[in-house]
């Protein structure tokens, strides 16, 4: 699955993340909207929520239905969006919370061994999306 948005930018850059990548940005982004109310990110989250919208509802529906087809939809397939440069701090900045987050889970041994070591693919995976989105001498300001 791949979303393209209309409309966008042509400042912004396209970015593609696995839907897997996707739903962990994005439900951080929830949580910190709604908790700090930041508005860079209420604005990248405005502007991705129909993508998130469509991409909530499909996996709804197979994890209610088909549990194979979810597993190849969050690991198998991509979400393309737009990003613009200014963006690009701030989903750096998400990326690493989740990051983080997932540190945290694996240093306090939550959970089995098999889903440590889940988390730590993902882990590991994110930290690579971050430095292909936001280059590290960029990442700084």
């Amino acid at each position: 699955m791949a979303i393209r948005r209309s409309g966008a930018r042509t400042s912004a850059v396209k970015n593609t993340f696995r839907v897997w990548q996707f739903v962990r940005i994005m439900v951080r982004l929830e949580e910190t909207v709604k908790t700090r109310g930041r508005s860079p990110r209420d604005r990248l989250y405005r502007e991705w929520r129909a993508s998130w919208d469509e991409v909530d509802r499909a996996l709804t529906r197979l994890g209610e239905s088909d549990a194979d087809a979810f597993a190849d939809l969050m690991m198998d397939h991509d979400v393309v969006l737009p990003c613009s440069e200014d963006q690009k701090g701030q989903l750096g900045q998400v990326i690493d919370e989740v990051v983080a987050e997932l540190s945290k889970a694996i240093a306090a041994r939550e959970g089995s061994t098999e889903q440590l070591r889940h988390l730590r693919f993902e882990r590991t995976e994110l930290v690579k999306l971050r430095k292909r989105i936001v280059p590290a001498s960029k990442s700084r300001k």
